[in-house]
């Protein structure tokens, strides 16, 4: 049973959530230079050593929030690879995944972005450091889960890197298409009209190159791509073409 709380307790639990969102309205609408205590206290119509008593600094309500961002992405992430295919077909669910948790929250990604900044994550507590890298870490470990299970298989060989290289090699590939697509780089003036788009071709001959079956010279990622879209994130494409974003 768990343990009951104290007034002020359920006081805090309530209020934390609004001090949160009352940050990331302020984030949304005028940046991360705009954001502080002063105005968040403002926005909740509370005295400032109020937000103070919950939250040591506004990189504590930053962490918090990226914290609360990326359990959408965890959750994403685990009903990718839940998908009932074959190994290769995970994974592309697993990037499917990650790539409508950008599109579908691209502020929430930037604010993740934000939080990468050293001098940000030196006034974050040993905690909440631990808390981000769990959840960041999670999609790794998920990709990295699936390329074990592609190996004992025997559907993948690899001889010059581990599951997690591999997984860092596609990682890094839509992870820096993300960061770039919302970088001031004119892409499409550069021939790029679809990063994302151009990040999956990319990983799919790299995984051809590894001879992970089924290749794409015989398989048809873009209905497996559709299929894992209508049984896993029916929900997530409805909300994405509500607000005419392609996928």
């Amino acid at each position: 049973m768990p343990e009951k709380l104290s007034p002020k307790q359920l006081e805090i639990q309530q209020r934390k959530p609004l001090i949160l969102d009352a940050a990331c309205n302020i984030l949304r609408e005028h940046g991360y230079s705009a954001l502080n205590m002063n105005k968040i206290a403002q926005a909740l119509g509370c005295a400032r050593g109020t937000i103070y008593s919950d939250y040591q600094n506004k990189e504590a309500i930053l962490a918090e929030i990226v914290i609360r961002n990326l359990q959408r992405m965890v959750d994403l992430f685990d009903r990718a690879v839940a998908y009932e295919g074959r190994t290769r077909e995970k994974m592309l669910a697993v990037m499917v995944a990650y790539e409508l948790f950008i599109k579908l929250y691209p502020k929430d990604f930037q604010d993740f972005q934000i939080l990468k900044n050293v001098s940000i994550r030196e006034k974050l507590s040993s905690q909440l450091l631990a808390k981000i890298s769990v959840l960041e870490n999670h999609g790794i470990a998920c990709s990295a889960s699936v390329v074990v299970e592609a190996l004992e298989l025997g559907e993948l060989t690899l001889r010059e890197v581990s599951p997690e290289e591999l997984v860092f090699g596609c990682w890094s590939t839509a992870f820096g298409t993300a960061s770039l697509q919302f970088s001031d780089i004119p892409l499409e003036e550069l021939g790029i009209k679809n990063p994302l788009q151009t990040a999956h071709i990319h990983i799919r001959h790299m995984f051809d190159g590894y001879n992970w079956p089924p290749l794409s010279s015989t398989w048809d990622y873009e209905a497996s791509r559709k299929n894992i879209l209508d049984s896993l994130f029916a929900a997530e494409l409805a909300q994405l073409t509500s607000t005419g974003v392609s996928i």
